[in-house]
């Protein structure tokens, strides 16, 4: 990793799996937080239906 601070093997394992798996994450994956509740919801107020998941 760029950071210039050296990691034990356990974490830069799994950093590269991350890494790797947001460089090509495959059909229907989502990277959530598990915290998908209604004030964590955008909306526009008006023009076509579209809702963003915030956090």
């Amino acid at each position: 990793m760029g950071l210039g601070v050296p990691l034990e093997a356990g974490p830069a394992t799994e950093i590269g799996a991350v890494v790797d798996e947001l460089a090509a994450p495959g059909p229907f994956l989502a990277l959530g937080n598990g915290d998908a509740e209604a004030n964590n919801v955008l909306l526009h107020a008006s023009g076509p239906a579209d809702a963003r998941l915030i956090d």
